[in-house]
């Protein structure tokens, strides 16, 4: 790391990220992913510079076009062109103050943004995003940098030219969706709209990178909202109704530091009654998704999932300057607990499925799935238990060899017998015994189970063989 701190830092992170469908509701998501707990990325190369400059968006002068042929006469699909971007101002607006207490302006560092796509097959999409939330103009500011709930983020960054041996305190602009319209330009289909609204304000954790330069750290990483509702639909009277559903995101916010050097203390509720705590490796996990039967109806469906997390973490190192450790961990759903309304309309229908996964190990596996359709109804539980191949040399895979289902009150732990096995079906790999796969893992055989002897042995039958030309 060079000890010289740069003249002019460019504070635009994840600003220039365009998707409509909802990744501005959380950051750095990973479901089911290992990852990392505590990160920093940063660019210092004057092409990045450029970059960042130049615009999150290039109008391009000549457009996207392909051809096909399919044995047949070459033919040119129609391009895919984009139209002109709406430029949006990536700095809050109004002036900063020096370290000194004078005041200076700067750029308000315009960028274009995507708000008009042609298709190929003559479709035309548009995209509105948010008016900004903040401005020094009007007055509606976030109080402090660690309380900030607003879509606009903390950047201590040096001016262009500036002289001080401190950066300046500055606001700019989280840019995110309002909606996105799917017109049919060629035969006249109904238009589609996609509303987005975000509820529970923008979570910012303080970027906790030992790379961070200590005068410029502060509370600028985008953790997403806490809630996300999607309204689709054209909202015509003589068209079906708006469909609406909510989702409801962890952010990793429990044991944020402060600015008085205190910590955070998160817990998500959810619709069942639950709480959890909303620990940083959660962050992005979506916990709880609601159906309504319409915009401006009631919920008839929803769905909360619980994470599991491995034990022991993958690997943890100590940083630099008293922040927090980077520990990368291991995560996947634990649980998934459904209510789906009764026609009474005042009862559910309650499901419950639970994954248990091998333990001690990097990458752990799904050994069992527990699939209790209705909790009402233990007679209609299913478990389905999982055998995997070995690779060459003993090498975990995530081919299954055996696929075993089971019914009843007794779950996975029930010996398999002619009265509660569902299905039991066994995969051979690389023409190699049951249980073994090779370098190139092609499934060459299925069994499935044709009966139980009389002395109460699966008895299988060769359902499948395969072959293949090449490796």
């Amino acid at each position: 790391m060079p000890s010289q701190r740069p003249r002019a830092v460019f504070p635009w992170g994840t600003l220039g990220r365009f998707c409509p469908a909802g990744a501005q509701t959380g950051a750095d998501a990973a479901h089911g992913k290992q990852r990392a707990s505590h990160h920093g990325t940063g660019e210092t190369d004057k092409a990045s510079v450029h970059r960042h400059l130049s615009g999150a968006v290039a109008h391009d002068k000549q457009p996207h076009q392909r051809s096909a042929t399919n044995a047949r006469p070459k033919l040119d699909v129609p391009p895919v062109t984009f139209g002109q971007p709406k430029q949006i101002p990536n700095r809050v607006d109004g002036p900063v103050k020096r370290p000194s207490g004078t005041e200076a302006t700067t750029s308000p560092f315009h960028r274009p943004r995507i708000q008009e796509i042609t298709t190929e097959t003559g479709g035309r999409i548009n995209v509105v995003y948010r008016a900004p939330e903040c401005s020094r103009v009007k007055g509606t500011m976030p109080a402090a940098a660690d309380t900030n709930a607003m879509a606009c983020m903390p950047v201590k960054w040096y001016l262009p030219d500036q002289s001080f041996p401190d950066p300046v305190d500055d606001w700019f602009h989280k840019v995110v969706v309002q909606s996105v319209t799917q017109q049919d330009m060629a035969a006249g289909q109904t238009t589609v709209v996609t509303d987005y609204e975000y509820g529970g304000g923008i979570a910012w954790h303080r970027n906790d990178s030992e790379f961070t330069d200590s005068k410029t750290r502060t509370w600028d990483q985008f953790r997403g909202y806490a809630t996300v509702t999607t309204r689709t639909g054209n909202g015509n009277s003589a068209e079906a109704p708006r469909t609406k559903s909510v989702a409801t995101f962890l952010r990793g916010m429990d044991g944020d530091v402060l600015a008085n050097g205190t910590k955070r203390t998160v817990n998500v509720p959810d619709a069942h009654g639950g709480t959890i705590k909303d620990e940083e490796h959660l962050s992005g996990f979506v916990r709880q998704t609601q159906t309504y039967d319409r915009d401006g109806g009631t919920v008839i469906a929803d769905e909360v999932s619980t994470p599991w997390t491995r034990e022991k973490p993958t690997a943890t190192r100590a940083q630099s300057g008293g922040m927090p450790a980077i520990t990368a961990r291991v995560m996947n759903t634990g649980k998934v607990t459904s209510r789906a309304k009764l026609a009474d309309g005042t009862s559910w229908r309650v499901s419950e499925r639970t994954s248990t996964y091998e333990k001690d190990v990097v990458f752990p596996r799904v050994l069992e799935v527990d699939d209790k359709s209705d909790l009402s109804r233990p007679d209609q539980r299913l478990c389905t238990a999982l055998t995997y191949a070995s690779g060459p040399g003993g090498a975990p895979t995530e081919l299954a060899s055996r696929t075993l289902v089971l019914k009843g009150v007794g779950g996975c732990g029930q010996t398999p017998t002619a009265a509660n096995t569902v299905g039991d079906t066994r995969a051979y790999f690389d023409d190699k015994p049951l249980g073994q796969a090779g370098a190139t893992a092609n499934q060459t055989g299925t069994e499935v189970l044709e009966k139980y002897d009389a002395a109460g042995q699966p008895v299988y039958r060769l359902n499948i063989t395969s072959t293949y030309d090449r490796p």
